[in-house]
Parts: structure tokens; sequence; C-alpha cells
């Protein structure tokens, strides 16, 4: 999976989707509420499995930010499957590494969701990804995203 790329299906601040775009800030997205530790990326595909499989379960269809995410990625497949310490690199000047498996999919802050869902999002779910570079830069939907190759995270260190 390595130097894959992928877009930036959409961005969400505080369990919402943005406008347009958010502005990376020293810990996350500048005005985040989400309740959530840095930056979340989740899969989209994951989103879409859910509202799939679950619907009849679902109180409405999830969308962007509802389970805390920030960044919903597109193309870059099971997020989950990266070793900690991957760097994703947005538009070239964001960096963000990937920290820790998300974990907070729990009773407590989604009490509407079935436990198909909660068991689903700790197996699938997204990853927490501190800010190495990009502060006061904007994220927004379609942008580029990749996950830089061994061999590039080298040479930056």
């Amino acid at each position: 999976m390595k130097g894959t790329k992928g877009k930036v299906f959409e961005v969400s601040v505080s369990r919402r989707p943005c406008e347009y775009c958010a502005e990376i800030g020293p810990k996350g997205f500048e005005g985040d509420r989400s309740g959530t530790a840095g930056i979340v990326l989740l899969a989209v595909e994951v989103v879409r499995e859910i509202n799939d499989r679950f619907a009849a379960l679902l109180p409405e269809p999830l969308q962007a930010g509802m389970l805390g995410d920030n960044i919903l990625t597109e193309g870059l497949g099971d997020l989950i499957g990266v070793d900690t310490g991957t760097i994703f690199r947005i538009r070239g000047t964001v960096l963000l590494q990937f920290e820790a498996k998300a974990s907070h999919y729990e009773r407590k802050m989604f009490p509407d969701l079935p436990e198909e869902v909660l068991a689903l999002l700790m197996e699938k779910g997204g990853i927490v990804c501190s800010v190495l570079a990009g502060i006061g830069q904007r994220i927004a939907d379609n942008d580029e995203i990749e996950i830089l190759p061994q061999e590039e995270l080298k040479g930056a260190a």
C-alpha cells in the first residue's frame, strides 16, 4: 500500500461536514470539537459499507464527520492496514503521521449506533494522525492525499 495515492473525499469539523475546507492547527483542525484527538482519517468505503449493510438499523445514513472523522479518504483502501508512523501527504505541503488506531467507537460517544456497527468500526475504523507540517494550510474536498513511500520517509528523517 505504500506510495498509494487517493483523494480527500470530504473534510469535517465538530462532527459535521465542512462547506469546502478546514484549516490545520497544531493538534488537528482549527475549531474541531468532535471529541477525538488529532486528525482522524477514515476510508469513505467503510462509511458506505455501514450504510449498505446496516441501513435498516441506522437512525439515518452516516455522513462525513458523524463518526468523529475529520477526513474521509477515497482510494487508499483500508487505513488500518498501514503501519504506525506512516506519513500521509496532502497537496504536497501537509504531513500527517499515523499515531494510533481510532479507539473512540464506543457506546457513550455513539449512543444511537447498533452494536454491529460499533464492532465493524473497531475492526475497520479510522486512524488518528498528528500534524507534522502544514499548520495554517487548508484541506479541501478532492485534495490529493498519498501515503509516502518508505524510501521517501528515510530521506525526510
